[in-house]
C-alpha cells in the first residue's frame, strides 16, 4: 500500500504510514478491531471450555474415589493425579 502523503510502500496491515504517521482513511481499523474482538470472544471460549472439561475429570475422579471397591479407588486416583496406585 503507498501512503497517499509521502508516497513510500507500506504494509498492508499499518493502519498509519510507518515513515510520515498519516492515517489511512479506508475503514480497515473497523475491520481489523471487529477481527480482534472475535479472536477474544473465542479466547474466552476456549477458555471456559478447558475450565469445564476440568471440572469434569476432577468430578470424575472424586466421584471414583469414593467407590468402595478396589478398582474404583485405583481408577480415581488415576483419574486425579495420572499415576496408578501401587
Amino acid at each position: 500500500m503507498t501512503c497517499p502523503e509521502c508516497h513510500t510502500e507500506n504494509a498492508l496491515m499499518n493502519l498509519v504510514c510507518a515513515y510520515c504517521g498519516a492515517p489511512f482513511a479506508d475503514g480497515r481499523g473497523a475491520v481489523l478491531q471487529g477481527a480482534t474482538e472475535r479472536a477474544g470472544r473465542l479466547r474466552w471460549r476456549l477458555f471456559l471450555l478447558v475450565l469445564l472439561l476440568l471440572i469434569m475429570a476432577l468430578a470424575a475422579g472424586f466421584a471414583r474415589l469414593t467407590g468402595a471397591s478396589e478398582s474404583n479407588l485405583s481408577a480415581g486416583r488415576l483419574w486425579l493425579i495420572g499415576l496408578q496406585a501401587r
